[in-house]
C-alpha cells in the first residue's frame, strides 16, 4: 500500500463476494477452535477464573470492575475483562466451554474487523496503490492468515488471554470506525463509535495506550497526507481519542503494579528486561513466519548482557530505524512498523513484567502488521495469482493450529509439551508435577518438583507441593523437611504451618504442632478439619478452655462436623461436664449410628448424667458389633445395675 495524491477509480465489489469472504474467515476460526472448547482451564486461567472470587456475584459490581490486587493479576486493572468473566460465570459457572466460546466469538469479530479495515483502507479515495484493484482478495488473505495463524492459539485457547482478544477487538473497531467515518456522508456517528471503542479498549488492556497515536499516524499516512492536515481537519476528534488516556491512567494507578508483577521494584532490572526483549521480539518475528515450536510458558529467563543478544539487537535496531525512515517519508511500511512496535512496547520494552519475560499472546495484534507485509509482498511478486497461493499456508496454519490446540486437551498434555520445549523453565516442571500429582502419579510428580528446585532453589511452592507428594508416598520425614523449607522461605504460608502441624501430631510432637497451628491461625484461616486436630492437640496438652474455643470455631465453620462434635463431647466429659457433652454426642451418633467410639462416649455420658437406662441400648449396639469386648460388657452390666435393669 502506498499513499499519494493521485486518484484511482474505486473498484466495485459485489456485496455477496464480501460476505462470502467474511464467512470463510469466520468458518475457518470456528473449525480450528471448536475442538478445544471443552479443554480444562490451565495456567493463568486458574488464578484469574477458578480462584477469582470477584466473578462469583454480578450484583457486587464494584468488586467485579475493581478486583483486589490479590486476585489473579491478569484481571487487575482490566474492568471489562473481569466483567466478561463474571458474565460467563453467571451463565455457566466454571464450565470452560462457555468461556472459550466467548473467546472464539471475540476472535471471529476481531478477524472480521481486520478484514474490514484492510479492505476499506485499500478503497480509500485518493489512495493510489496497486493493491487497490485487489482490495477484497488482499483483505481476505490477511484476515484468513491472521485468524488461522498458530501463534494466535495462546490468546484464543487460554481463556484469561481474553485480555488480548478484547483489546485487539476494540483497537481494530477503533480503526474500522475511523475508516468508515472518512467515507461516510455523515461521519459524526462513526467518529462517536470510534471514540467509544477506544475508551472501551483502555478498560481491557494497557496495550490500547498506543491507539490514539496509531490512529494519528494512520490519518497522516492514508487520509490527511500530513500531520498538519490531519490535525486541521479532525482536531476535536483526535483530542477525543486522546482523552481515553484518562481512564487508562486511572485503572493503571488503581492496579498498583498489577499485584506486584509489573514495575521497577520487583527484582528485574530495566536493562536486563530490555535485553531480554531483543531476544523475545526476534523470536516473535521468527514464529510469525515459522510458528514452531510454540511454548505456553517460557518462564522468567533474562539476558544478562549484550553479548547474549547482539544479533537480535542489531536486527531490531535496523527495523526500528527503517520504521522511522518510512514514517518520515509517509510510507505504508512505516505505519506497519509503528503498529508492530507501538503495540508491543507496553510489555516488550524496558518496563519489567516480572512473571513472564516472553509470552506468545503478546503477538495477537502485532502479528497483523507482519501478515499485511507478507501478503503485500506476495501480491507485489505474483499479483492475484500470488494471492491464490496464500491458500497453501492458510491450510498449513489451520492444521498446525488444530495440532497445537490438541496440546491443551489436559494439563498433563500441555505441561508435558512445555517441559519438552523449555526444559530449563522451573515453573513448567512445577506445573507438570502438579498435573502428575492430580493424576495420582506422585513418584513422577516428585521428580519434577525436585527438578524445579534444582533450577530454582528458592521455589517455595515447589517445596510445599513436593512435601505433599512425599506424603502420598509415605515419606513423612522427608515431607517435614520440605514443609520446614517452605516456611523458611515464606513464614506466612498458613497451609504449610497447618500441614506440618498435622504431621508433627502424628509423630507425637504435640507442643511444636500447637505452635504451628497457632501460626497458621495468625497468617490464614484453618479449615474445620484442621481446627479439630488443633483442638485435640490442645486437649492433649491439658489446655481445655483453648481446646473448647477452637472446637467451637470448627462448628461455626461446619455445624454438622461429626469429628468436632465428638472431640468437643469427649472434652466436656473429661472435664465433668457430661450434661453439656450430650447434645454433641447425640449428633455424632445420629450421623454415625454404627461408630463404636461415638456410641461408647454417648453411653458413658448418659451414665454420668444419671440416665443409665438410656445408655443400655448404645452399649448393646456396640456388643452386637464387637461381642468379645469385655470392657463394654462390663460397662453394660454396670449401667443395668445403676438403672435397676436385670
Amino acid at each position: 500500500m502506498m499513499s499519494g495524491s493521485g486518484s484511482t477509480k474505486t473498484p466495485r465489489t459485489q456485496p455477496r463476494a464480501v460476505l462470502f469472504a467474511a464467512g470463510v474467515v469466520a468458518l475457518g476460526a470456528v473449525l480450528v477452535y471448536l475442538p478445544v472448547l471443552s479443554a480444562p482451564f490451565v495456567f493463568d486461567d486458574l488464578p484469574g477464573i477458578v480462584q477469582n472470587p470477584t466473578i462469583r456475584k454480578l450484583s457486587s459490581l464494584g468488586d467485579v470492575l475493581w478486583p483486589a490486587q490479590a486476585t489473579g493479576t491478569s484481571v487487575v486493572a482490566r474492568p471489562l475483562v473481569n466483567l466478561s468473566l463474571a458474565l460467563n460465570y453467571a451463565v455457566g459457572g466454571l464450565d470452560p466451554r462457555g468461556y472459550r466460546a466467548f473467546n472464539l466469538f471475540i476472535h471471529v469479530a476481531a478477524s472480521l474487523a481486520l478484514f474490514g479495515v484492510i479492505r476499506r483502507t485499500l478503497l480509500l479515495p485518493g489512495l493510489n496503490a496497486p493493491l487497490t484493484r485487489d482490495a477484497l482478495p488482499v483483505a481476505f488473505g490477511v484476515a484468513l492468515l491472521w485468524t488461522l495463524h498458530p501463534l494466535q492459539t495462546e490468546s484464543v485457547t487460554c481463556v484469561i488471554q481474553r485480555t488480548e482478544l478484547l483489546a485487539g477487538l476494540f483497537l481494530l473497531l477503533t480503526f474500522y470506525g475511523f475508516v468508515r467515518s472518512v467515507t461516510a456522508s455523515h461521519p459524526g456517528r462513526w467518529r462517536v463509535f470510534t471514540i467509544a471503542m477506544c475508551f472501551a479498549g483502555m478498560l481491557a488492556k494497557e496495550v490500547m495506550v498506543a491507539a490514539p497515536l496509531l490512529l494519528l499516524l494512520y490519518d497522516r499516512t492514508f487520509v490527511g497526507g500530513s500531520f498538519r492536515e490531519a490535525w486541521r481537519q479532525r482536531k476535536g476528534f483526535l483530542l477525543g481519542l486522546a482523552a481515553s488516556w484518562v481512564p487508562l491512567g486511572f485503572v493503571v494507578l488503581h492496579g498498583g503494579g498489577r499485584g506486584g508483577t509489573v514495575g521497577f521494584s520487583f527484582g528485574v532490572s530495566p536493562w536486563e528486561y530490555l535485553l531480554t526483549q531483543c531476544h523475545a521480539i526476534a523470536l516473535y518475528l521468527k514464529l510469525s513466519v515459522w510458528p514452531q515450536p510454540l511454548v505456553l510458558d517460557y518462564g522468567m529467563q533474562l539476558a544478562r548482557g549484550v553479548a547474549e543478544v547482539w544479533p537480535q539487537a542489531l536486527l531490531l535496531l535496523a527495523l526500528a530505524f527503517g520504521t522511522l525512515f518510512a514514517l518520515w517519508r509517509g510510507r505504508t511500511a512505516g505505519f506497519l512498523g509503528a503498529w508492530f512496535f507501538a503495540i508491543l512496547a507496553p510489555s516488550s520494552s524496558f518496563v519489567p513484567l516480572a512473571t513472564q519475560t516472553i509470552a506468545e499472546h503478546r503477538m495477537y495484534l502485532p502479528l497483523a502488521a507482519v501478515v499485511v507485509a507478507i501478503v503485500a509482498g506476495v501480491h507485489a511478486l505474483g499479483g492475484r495469482r500470488g494471492l491464490i497461493g496464500l491458500l497453501v499456508p492458510a491450510f498449513l496454519f489451520a492444521g498446525l493450529t488444530l495440532k497445537r490446540n490438541a496440546d491443551y486437551r489436559s494439563p498433563l498434555a500441555i505441561w508435558s509439551d512445555t517441559v519438552t520445549k523449555a526444559p530449563g523453565n522451573p515453573r513448567a516442571h512445577y506445573n507438570l508435577a502438579n498435573a502428575l500429582s492430580a493424576a495420582g502419579r506422585a513418584a513422577e510428580a516428585g521428580e519434577h518438583y525436585e527438578t524445579a528446585l534444582r533450577l530454582q532453589p528458592g521455589y517455595s511452592a515447589a517445596h510445599y507441593n513436593l512435601a505433599g507428594a512425599l506424603l502420598q508416598l509415605g515419606r513423612e520425614a522427608e515431607a517435614i523437611v520440605h514443609y520446614r523449607e517452605t516456611l523458611r522461605l515464606d513464614p506466612h504460608a498458613s497451609d504449610a504451618h497447618a500441614n506440618l502441624a498435622s504431621l508433627l501430631l502424628k509423630l507425637g510432637q504435640t507442643r511444636e504442632a500447637i505452635t504451628h497451628y497457632e501460626s497458621a491461625r495468625q497468617t490464614g484461616a484453618l479449615t474445620a478439619d484442621e481446627q479439630v486436630r488443633f483442638g485435640r492437640a490442645l486437649a492433649d496438652a491439658n489446655r481445655p478452655a483453648e481446646a473448647q474455643a477452637v472446637l467451637q470455631e470448627a462448628l461455626r465453620l461446619e455445624p454438622l462436623h461429626a469429628g468436632a462434635h465428638l472431640t468437643l463431647g469427649v472434652l466436656l466429659m473429661t472435664n465433668n461436664r457430661s450434661q453439656e457433652a450430650l447434645p454433641h454426642l447425640f449428633e455424632v451418633v445420629r450421623q454415625r449410628p454404627s461408630d463404636p467410639g461415638a456410641l461408647i462416649a454417648l453411653a458413658d455420658a448418659l451414665v454420668e448424667s444419671g440416665r443409665a437406662r438410656d445408655a443400655i441400648p448404645h452399649y448393646e449396639t456396640v456388643l452386637k458389633l464387637h461381642p468379645n469386648d469385655t470392657e463394654v460388657r462390663s460397662a453394660l452390666e454396670q449401667a443395668r445395675r445403676r438403672g435397676g435393669v436385670r
